[in-house]
């Protein structure tokens, strides 16, 4: 058989065209095959496989993949994500909330319709002054991995004040990235930004709801690179 199928985040195969690839193959290596216009995953794809031995994910998370199918048909599940990949996503985390604080797209808008300066379009100042001892804002992360640290890490620069809730970390780590330790309602009413990197679980799932949006200052903003249905969508739109 083939030594493995090697597809990407936009995959070209039809559902078909991958099941009849993966019934010759012994690994799968993918970092995404769940397509959000047919509603079609890999989940299906598992009950065609015969010689399917392995299926590595590159992705910092394995929602995407039905372990539990997996196993039924005896094919390993294995998590392999790469540094590029989430350490990336902290680095992207940085740019959109940058990009919200400065106003960096109505600046750009502005300035492309003929506009200069202008005092709505002042951005946040971030970091604590001593010439008028400004605090600095608080920014809340909602899980301390791998992305929440290294967000964390880029951070530690700026001279904001950095709150995290996640109840499954050692207390030293969040020393080791100069966090406080918050429960999630203090995270939520304090912070100026609120970025989420947890994983999507059965516990995280609709974790930010109508509720906890309601607990958020009118004035902060909410960055999600995480999975989407950790936040409420109908509790965002009406938020």
């Amino acid at each position: 058989g083939v030594a493995g199928l090697i597809y990407s985040m936009a995959p070209t195969l039809s559902p078909d065209e991958v099941r009849s690839a993966m019934q010759t193959s012994s690994v799968d290596i993918g970092s995404n095959g769940y397509d959000t216009q047919t509603g079609w995953g890999r989940i299906n794809a598992f009950n065609a496989v015969s010689m399917f031995s392995a299926q590595p994910d590159a992705q910092v998370d394995v929602d995407n993949i039905n372990v539990e199918a997996a196993s039924k048909n005896g094919v390993l599940v294995v998590h392999s994500p790469t540094e590029s990949n989430w350490g990336g996503v902290a680095e992207g985390t940085m740019a959109y909330m940058l990009t919200l604080l400065k106003k960096v797209r109505e600046k750009d808008q502005h300035v492309k319709n003929g506009g200069w300066r202008h005092p709505n379009l002042w951005g946040t100042y971030l970091g604590a002054r001593q010439i008028d001892n400004f605090d600095g804002i608080t920014i809340g992360i909602v899980g301390l991995g791998r992305i929440g640290c290294r967000f964390a890490s880029l951070l530690a620069p700026w001279r904001v004040k950095l709150i995290a809730f996640d109840p499954f970390v050692d207390e030293n780590k969040f020393a080791l990235h100069n966090v406080q330790p918050v429960d999630l309602d203090t995270l939520l009413k304090t912070s100026d930004v609120v970025s989420i990197h947890c994983n999507l679980n059965e516990g995280t799932e609709g974790l930010i709801g109508e509720k906890q949006l309601k607990l958020m200052k009118k004035t902060s903003i909410l960055v999600n690179t995480a999975r989407g249905p950790i936040v409420n969508i109908d509790a965002l739109f009406h938020a």
